[in-house]
């Protein structure tokens, strides 16, 4: 969430409203499992029947998961919240007047309609608001409180039921969905900076691609699986069969059924915080979480079931308090959603997510109905205990299926997080499957735009790496290693994948398996000439990675730690450095050993670096270490772009709590700079370009005014929006001689102008003398953010964990090493704020 005075409270108000909403739906969902036996006798049915009406809920539950996902990714949660309360409402209200099965089955399609557009909407405002380490919290939360639906949808229902009716309840229940619906219209906001009906709408073409990523992604289907073994026993339990079960097989009283059931939601209440703790204190172990809740309510229902006659109370009581942990166990499967996928395909993800346990739960809803009508004695009026007994034991047949999947993907996760193979070093275990170790015996990590001058001196990367004998390594390896990266062969060229070999590393220097490398107009750069001519490149910059080996004299890293490559690798030995300012560093550190191609042809590394491949050698200096807990494809980008626009905002420009700031241009640096004034404290910021699609991304980092330059005068209007004075900062990241003019016309008298983008060697800029004198201010060029990697860096990490800083938001596309041609295109035309790749 923003640093924008006052949004902790506004964030706090939208969820609270959404998980109204939510509660709502939990119970309009509810509604019809403690008036089961009421609606027998209403519609003169069987249990077959009665399972129809849940099971049209349901199915039309999980169908639509998959649908709703795409539309929550295209059209923002509050749409669909108001959609889904809307239908809802008209359920409960067909439901109120309906005397016939028909119209009582289509009431509860449109509750079913409603009930799935609501949960993984809320969810997304939480990715939106609360990115970070809170999210796991509040996503618990947000089911746990949710689960006051159920509460009310018990005894609450039933006291009316009884003494109001039927119609009058439900009447009742529909003015409670409208009231909800109401609170979501006045209040809700799809994230923060973003008003009602200005969420950019994504192309469809977009929309399906997002969706493919996401089924294609191992962890997401981990999710699934985890949603599926862990919540169907509970979940059918509190929607339908659990009160008949107590009513009929134990032959409680109604009131002490639905109190038990009310002390299940109170136990989830409860159990949902402490699942979120310990998914946080022990995110290597949150499938064991899932296997322990699966297994336990096995274990339990085995005793329930094989109890001579009816079981005693407090063994029912044991039962609906384990039953309680399957909701929050199921959730742990939207967590493996957020891991793994960025947060603009949350919905996507979440819905394939949440697809699983409802499709258990139809299954085991339409298994329990057959099972009791082929068990039940002709001319029964209720089914005897030992018919729910061979009904129940149904779900070991979802355990076992369940259990499986969840270890085949669990395994497929883990190993495209990069998990231990034979002969390399241990990878991240972002699927919380435990701790890996590789061949040093280490535990292993948990995982989680400009171009400069030349590549190999001064402020851009270059310099020199260290000299002398090869030296033994650390790390486990003694050999060169062959691997696969992306490599321009000549100007203009497309760039091809292929065969690179990686040396073992020089003192100094350490080989890291790249986990995430950013595509970056600095990579197109080198493609095309714009750098030098020092052919073939290895390209790629902007990366995260798991450090492997280290050479002779490396003491700030080690084998297993997770690091984000920086090219300045600062001497300590140079002017600027000896003057303590050593993110001005002249004489930067890269390794001195070179990668080649397989016959032996040196590979010069873009800035030093070399990451389109899946190792690469470098000065130990570029490895920065951050808090393992990132996600790789968001915090590398910190290793160019992202950091270069920050640090020109919050270094270079030194915006401080007040300011008013321009940002002229809003690609990745620029969107960037907006963000790093929000974390300043900046409290009016402008966003110009001529790219509506680029201005809709700059509100959603925190610009307050936008601008479009096409049919905007820019200085007039930055002059506008700041009290006619102009902006304390104006930030040209285009770096043009007509938009660094603006820039300078742009801010108040003794303001400052940064200059972060880049010009070509051919541009020039004339001024008249008396304007520079009589402006004032400062004029300054921004070099990599005026970055120090080794403190910047991890604050900037912690900032993204903490949810202040949305680095997820950067990430447009995941893409393979063999689609970086193709990203160029995509990053020349506009479409995208940053392609990753993501290494397997």
């Amino acid at each position: 969430m923003s640093g924008v005075p006052g949004s902790a409270r506004r964030g706090a108000l939208v969820w609270a409203v959404a998980v109204n909403a939510y509660l709502a739906a939990v119970f309009h969902r509810s509604s019809l499992g403690v008036t089961g036996v009421e609606a027998t006798d209403r519609f003169a049915i069987n249990a077959s029947a009665l399972a129809v009406f849940s099971v049209a809920q349901l199915a039309v539950y999980a169908a639509m998961q998959i649908p709703v996902g795409v539309l929550l990714d295209r059209y923002g949660s509050r749409r669909l919240l108001l959609a889904g309360g809307a239908l809802m409402v008209a359920g409960q209200l067909c439901f109120a007047v309906a005397t016939d099965v028909r119209l009582a089955v289509a009431a509860r399609v449109l509750v079913g309609l409603g009930d799935a557009m609501t949960f993984i909407s809320v969810l997304r405002i939480v990715a939106f608001w609360f990115p970070g380490r809170r999210n796991p919290l509040l996503v618990q939360l947000t089911g746990t409180f949710g689960q006051v639906g159920a509460i009310l949808g018990a005894v609450p229902l039933v006291a009316l039921l009884h003494h109001a009716g039927w119609t009058s309840a439900f009447l009742v229940a529909a003015g409670f969905g409208a009231t909800a619906v109401l609170l979501v219209l006045v209040v809700v906001r799809d994230a923060p900076h973003v008003g009602p009906g200005v969420t950019a709408i994504p192309a469809l073409a977009t929309v399906r691609r997002e969706l493919a990523a996401a089924w294609a992604e191992p962890g997401t289907r981990l999710g699934l699986w985890s949603h599926f073994v862990a919540q169907f026993s509970g979940a059918v339990f509190a929607l339908l069969w659990g009160y008949p079960f107590l009513v009929q097989g134990q032959g409680l009283p109604p009131t002490v059924a639905a109190s038990l059931l009310t002390l299940m939601t109170v136990g989830a209440l409860l159990a949902g915080p402490l699942v979120a703790y310990l998914c946080a204190r022990h995110p290597f172990h949150r499938s064991v979480l899932v296997f322990a809740v699966a297994g336990t309510s096995a274990g339990v229902w085995a005793v329930v079931l094989a109890w001579p006659g009816r079981s005693p109370h407090w063994l029912l009581v044991v039962l609906v308090l384990v039953l309680a942990l399957n909701g929050p166990g199921a959730v742990i499967g939207f967590d493996y959603a957020r891991t793994f996928n960025p947060v603009h395909r949350i919905g996507s993800a979440t819905g394939i997510v949440n697809v699983g346990g409802f499709v258990a739960s139809i299954v085991l809803v339409l298994a329990i109905g057959v099972v009791l009508d082929l068990t039940t004695p002709a001319g029964a009026t209720a089914p005897p205990l030992a018919a729910f007994r061979w009904a129940f034991a149904v779900q070991y047949l979802l355990w076992a299926l369940g259990a499986v999947q969840v270890l085949r993907y669990r395994n497929a996760a883990r190993r495209r997080a990069g998990g231990p193979t034979a002969g390399r070093a241990a990878g991240p275990d972002p699927t919380g499957t435990g701790p890996t170790v590789g061949a040093t015996g280490r535990r292993a990590a948990s995982p989680a735009d400009r171009w400069g001058g030349r590549h190999d001196r001064g402020r851009f990367g270059g310099g020199r790496g260290p000299s002398g004998r090869r030296a033994g390594n650390q790390g486990g390896h003694s050999v060169s290693q062959e691997v696969r990266g992306v490599i321009s062969r000549s100007k203009g060229a497309p760039v091809e994948v292929t065969t690179i070999v990686v040396p073992d590393p020089g003192p100094g220097e350490a080989v890291v398996r790249v986990q995430s490398c950013g595509v970056c107009h600095t990579d197109l750069h080198y493609r095309e000439g714009g750098i030098n001519d020092d052919y073939p490149f290895l390209l790629g910059h902007e990366a995260a990675g798991v450090v492997e080996q280290v050479g002779e004299g490396v003491t700030e890293v080690a084998p297993g730690d997770f690091v984000v490559l920086n090219w300045r690798a600062v001497c300590g030995e140079c002017r600027a450095c000896r003057r303590g300012r050593p993110w001005y560093c002249f004489n930067t550190h890269n390794a001195a050993r070179k990668m080649t191609l397989t016959d032996g042809t040196e590979l010069t590394p873009a800035l030093g670096i070399g990451a389109f491949a899946e190792k690469t050698l470098v000065h130990a200096g570029q490895c920065t270490k951050v808090d393992p807990a990132a996600r790789p494809a968001a915090v590398g980008l910190l290793g160019c772009g992202v950091m270069a626009g920050l640090g020109a905002a919050m270094n270079t420009g030194q915006v401080t709590r007040g300011d008013s700031v321009a940002v002229i241009g809003c690609g990745g640096v620029g969107d960037a700079a907006v963000a790093g004034a929000v974390l300043a404290g900046a409290t009016t910021i402008v966003a110009v370009d001529t790219d509506g699609r680029k201005l809709d991304w700059a509100r959603r980092f925190g610009a307050t005014h936008t601008v479009d330059a096409s049919t905007e005068d820019a200085v007039a209007a930055i002059r506008a929006a700041t009290g006619g004075f102009g902006a304390d900062v104006v930030i040209d990241a285009v770096g043009r001689p007509e938009t660094w003019k603006q820039a300078f016309y742009a801010r108040d008298l003794a303001g400052t102008v940064v200059l972060v983008g880049v010009p070509t060697p051919e541009m020039t800029v004339e001024l008249p003398l008396p304007d520079v004198f009589g402006r004032g201010g400062a004029l300054k060029s921004s070099w990599y953010g005026d970055c120090l990697p080794s403190r910047d860096f991890p604050l900037l990490t912690q900032l993204y964990l903490q949810g202040r800083l949305d680095l997820d938001a950067f990430v447009t596309e995941e893409i393979a090493l063999d689609q970086v041609e193709e990203a160029f295109h995509r990053m020349h035309d506009g479409d995208v704020l940053r392609s990753v790749v993501v290494f397997p």
